[in-house]
């Protein structure tokens, strides 16, 4: 508005000084440089109002842009927390699974694909393994590890597997000389699903008669549940 103004002004001024008689051409010209001096002192304050306004902005903008950063990563930070926490109460309800059975005496004639029972409980905390069935159930889905560990009776030749519904994750093989015993243990790491079931069967070797000793076991436990 002011600019507009000061226009209007320095048009006046012009249209006096066109129209002035020619003894007034100095006092009317003397006019109008005031009226320009003026106005650019005006402007030049203008102007340096509106870059302490423009400079301020800037410091503001950029103080609201470090608040949106600090911000940005407290919500990460807390999206982090949310993550371990999350993961913590999984770990916390985490289903334990540890067993170790073991025979109760010698098995002098074992079958062809017979399941072996291993009847003596030494531990179970989660029951999954039957002493009647010779079967282990998992009780939950993940990756579990199991132990078989054999002897045999003097003289015999056995194979003996560990299987997982059917399928072999583990053999012994032992083959003992007349008067003399053979032990074997194997180690099996698989991934189980709920109800999958995993035992311990005899496979009969080119004829052979297998038989083992009561030191015979059958171990397993859950390294970590499928989350």
């Amino acid at each position: 508005m002011l600019l507009v103004q000061n226009i209007l002004v320095i048009l006046v001024s012009v249209s006096c000084l066109i129209s002035a008689e020619p003894q007034n051409y100095n006092e009317v010209y003397q006019k109008l440089q005031q009226h320009l001096e003026s106005m650019k002192l005006e402007n030049e304050a203008r102007f340096m109002k509106t870059d302490t306004i423009i400079a301020n902005m800037e410091e503001r903008i950029s103080q609201q842009n470090e608040i949106i950063r600090k911000q940005q990563k407290l919500i990460e930070r807390l999206q982090r927390n949310q993550e371990l926490q999350k993961h913590t109460r999984q770990v916390s309800v985490q289903k334990k699974v540890a067993f170790t059975y073991r025979t109760s005496g010698d098995q002098s004639s074992l079958g062809s694909d017979q399941t072996i029972k291993f009847d003596r409980r030494m531990t179970d905390v989660s029951n999954s393994y039957s002493a009647s069935t010779g079967i282990f159930t998992a009780p939950v889905g993940g990756y579990y590890a199991f132990v078989l560990d054999t002897r045999t009776l003097p003289g015999r030749i056995c194979w003996i597997d560990a299987v997982k519904n059917g399928y072999p994750i583990a053999t012994n093989y032992m083959e003992a000389p007349s008067g003399q015993e053979d032990s074997e243990t194997s180690f099996a790491v698989v991934r189980l699903d709920t109800g999958d079931q995993v035992w311990v069967r005899n496979k009969v070797y080119h004829g052979h008669s297998c038989g083992i000793d009561d030191l015979a076991n059958f171990s397993g436990f859950l390294l970590y549940q499928d989350l």
